[in-house]
C-alpha cells in the first residue's frame, strides 16, 4: 500500500458547516447502510448500558443512582445529546464540530486526530495524525463504526464499551481489562487506497508487515479470529509477488514465511488443524528448514493423533535448533504419549495371545456331549412322544450318541481295522488338530506383537 501522507502534509484545516438540524437522523441512516449492527451481544457492560439510558428530564444525580452506573458524569453522558449508535448503550456518539463532505467507505484510508481517556482520567491513544484503512482491523471497533458515520472535518466524542475497545484483557500496560473509554476523534482526510498493482514490492511488503503486527496484537490479547483475519489480509498483499531480483525475492519469501507461521499459530489456538497443516506446508514449501513451521506442523500432527509423523517432524526441527527448550518439551510430551499408546496396544495383543495359548485338549466324552447337544434340532425334541401319537408324526431317530457309535462300528467293519484302534486314532487325531490350531493362532499373535514393537 502506498505510504500514507505524512501528518504535516495533510490538510489539517477542517471545513466547517453551520446548522444541519437533521444530523442525528442522517447518522442513523448512514449507519443502517454501512455498519453491521452487533446488538445481539449478551455481554453488555452494565455501566454503559445504564449510561445509555438517557432521560430528557432526569438529572445527573438521578442517573447515577441507577444500578450499575458507577461513573461520575464528568463526560456529560446523562445530559443527553449522545446518539446511541447501536441502540443498546454500548457505543455513544456526540458531534462537537460539524464536518462537510462524503462519509468514508470501507477500505478507504482515513487520517484521524485522536485522544482517549479512561474512567480515572488517564489519557491514552493521543495521535495528532494516524492513518488507518477503514474496516480493515487497523484500529478498535469503536473507531471503525464511528468514523464510518463522520464527515471530513467532523469532530466527535465517542464513548465505547470494552467489547468495542480493548475487551476483557485490556491493553497492558496502559489500558486495564474491561475498560470503558471515551474517545475524541476528528476526521482529517479521506482518500482511496491505491491498487495493489500500482504498489512497489517494498510498499506491499511494508503494508503486509503492518497487518501482521496488528494481527500479533490481537493474538497477544487472545483475539484469535481477528488475528487470523489480519494475517490472511497480510498474505493477500504479497501472495502473488514473485520478484526476479534476489534481494527483493528474499525479502518477499521472508515476509510470506512470517505471515504463514503466525497464521498457523492462530489456527492452532482455534483448533483448526486441517487449515493449520495446510498453512505450515505453505511455509515449508518456501523454506523446508523453517523451524517454526516444522514445530507447528508437528503440533498439528500430534493433535490429529498422527504421533509417529509428529515425532519425525519435531526431530527435524530439533536438529536445526538443538538448544530450543520448547521443542524439547513438546517432543518429549508427544514421545511419551506415543510410547504409552504403543505399550497399551502391545499389552492387549499379548493378553490375546496368552488367552489363546491356554486352550487345552477337549476329552472325547465332552466333545460327544457337545455334539449330542448341537445335533439335536432346537425346538424339535420328539423323543418323548409316542411313535403313533399322530398319523404324520415322524419315526423318532435313535439318540445321537448311538448313531455315532453305530457309525464308528460300521466304519470299523471296513477292512480289518479293529474298532478300538479306530477310536484311539480318532482321539489322537483330534488332539493333534486342536494343538496345531492353537499353535498357529499363537504364532500369528506373536508375529503381530513383534511387528508392533518395531
Amino acid at each position: 500500500m502506498e505510504t500514507p501522507t505524512p501528518p504535516d502534509e495533510m490538510n489539517s484545516e477542517p471545513v466547517g458547516r453551520q446548522g444541519s438540524e437533521d444530523k442525528e437522523e442522517d447518522q442513523k441512516t448512514i449507519l443502517e447502510e454501512n455498519v453491521e449492527d452487533p446488538t445481539q451481544s449478551k455481554d453488555i457492560d452494565s455501566r454503559v448500558e445504564d449510561l445509555g439510558e438517557k432521560s430528557s428530564t432526569g438529572t445527573a444525580a438521578e442517573a447515577n443512582s441507577k444500578p450499575g452506573a458507577n461513573v461520575k458524569d464528568s463526560w456529560g453522558i446523562f445530559k443527553g445529546d449522545f446518539l446511541d449508535i447501536l441502540g443498546n448503550g454500548n457505543l455513544l456518539k456526540k458531534i462537537v464540530k460539524i464536518g462537510k463532505g462524503a462519509r468514508p467507505k470501507a477500505d478507504q484510508l482515513v487520517a484521524l486526530r485522536t485522544r482517549g481517556w479512561l474512567e480515572d482520567g488517564t489519557e491514552i491513544d493521543n495521535h495528532e495524525s494516524i492513518t488507518i484503512c477503514l474496516g480493515d482491523g487497523d484500529a478498535v471497533g469503536a473507531w471503525d463504526i464511528a468514523v464510518a458515520m463522520m464527515e471530513p472535518g467532523e469532530k466527535a466524542i465517542v464513548i465505547s464499551a470494552p467489547q468495542f475497545a480493548y475487551g476483557e484483557d485490556g491493553r497492558p500496560p496502559d489500558v486495564p481489562p474491561n475498560s470503558l473509554i471515551k474517545f475524541e476523534i476528528e476526521l482529517l482526510e479521506v482518500a482511496d487506497a491505491p491498487e495493489l498493482k500500482n504498489l512497489s514490492t517494498e510498499e506491499r511488503c511494508h503494508t503486509a508487515d503492518q497487518k501482521r503486527e496488528q494481527g500479533n496484537k490481537c493474538f497477544a490479547r487472545g483475539d484469535f479470529p481477528n488475528a487470523i483475519s489480519l494475517y490472511r489480509r497480510a498474505i493477500s498483499f504479497i501472495e502473488d509477488l514473485h520478484p526476479t531480483a534476489k534481494d527483493e525475492r528474499d525479502k518477499v519469501i521472508e515476509m510470506k514465511i512470517k505471515c504463514y507461521n503466525n497464521l498457523a499459530a492462530a489456527q492452532l489456538k482455534m483448533e483448526a488443524y486441517d487449515a493449520a497443516l495446510k498453512t505450515c506446508n505453505s511455509a515449508l514449501s518456501l523454506d523446508p528448514n523453517s523451524v517454526k513451521a516444522l514445530f507447528r506442523k508437528g503440533k498439528v500432527l500430534a493433535n490429529q493423533l498422527k504421533l509417529d509423523e509428529a515425532i519425525a517432524t519435531m526431530k527435524k526441527a530439533l536438529l536445526l535448533e538443538p538448544a530450543n527448550k520448547t521443542i524439547h518439551q513438546e517432543l518429549s510430551k508427544v514421545t511419551n504419549k506415543f510410547n504409552k499408546e504403543r505399550n497399551e496396544e502391545r499389552e492387549r495383543y499379548q493378553k490375546m495371545v496368552g488367552d489363546m495359548a491356554n486352550i487345552k485338549d477337549v476329552p472325547v466324552e465332552e466333545a460327544t456331549q457337545v455334539c449330542n447337544t448341537v445335533d439335536r434340532p432346537v425346538g424339535h425334541n420328539l423323543s418323548h412322544l409316542p411313535t403313533n401319537s399322530h398319523p404324520s408324526a415322524p419315526t423318532p431317530l435313535p439318540p445321537p450318541g448311538e448313531r455315532y457309535q453305530k457309525m464308528v462300528g460300521d466304519m470299523a467293519n471296513i477292512g480289518d481295522v479293529p474298532v478300538k484302534d479306530t477310536t484311539q486314532k480318532s482321539q489322537g487325531l483330534s488332539r493333534w488338530i486342536l494343538l496345531g490350531s492353537a499353535a498357529l493362532v499363537a504364532i500369528t499373535g506373536i508375529l503381530i506383537a513383534v511387528l508392533l514393537m518395531q
